[in-house]
């Protein structure tokens, strides 16, 4: 078997590209080898739903961490492939969706918006040190 690395798809042998996002497949042995797909086990036979979404790869990242740390199994699945989805998909979507089994998407949703607080935290706090940073720099030309 195949899989494509973006959404984890299963294809045949004969396949190479993912007909959903387009990305080159890998064989099942290079899939072991990233830890990543390790989140999510093919022989757990949970229904999996989607808990949130992630706007960018860097925030899907950080819920799918938060979860595991919260021993949640979990994925990160792409919604869009491109700009070229807006055109042909006229309802905005989230660029990732978090999925999690259906009988822990309460948990999920609440680690994830908790995540997501700390996340515009920090983004505020990054915003203002660069402000700073920048007064600093132009009293120190004017001064």
């Amino acid at each position: 078997m195949r899989y494509c690395p973006s959404c984890l798809e299963e294809y045949e042998d004969a396949n190479q590209t993912c007909a959903e996002c387009k990305e080159s497949l890998v064989a099942e042995e290079e899939l072991a080898k990233r830890p990543e797909f390790h989140r999510v086990r093919e022989e757990d036979p949970r229904d999996f739903a989607v808990a949130g979404p992630a706007e960018d790869p860097f925030e899907a990242d950080a819920f799918t961490a938060a979860l595991d740390e919260a021993g949640i199994p979990v994925m990160a699945r792409m919604r869009r492939t491109g700009a070229v989805d807006a055109i042909t998909d006229p309802v905005a979507h989230a660029w990732w969706e978090v999925l999690v089994p259906v009988d822990q998407v309460q948990k999920a949703i609440e680690i994830i918006a908790r995540r997501k607080e700390e996340l515009k935290a920090a983004e505020a706090d990054s915003e203002k040190a660069a402000e700073e940073e920048e007064a600093e720099g132009e009293s120190k030309t004017n001064g």
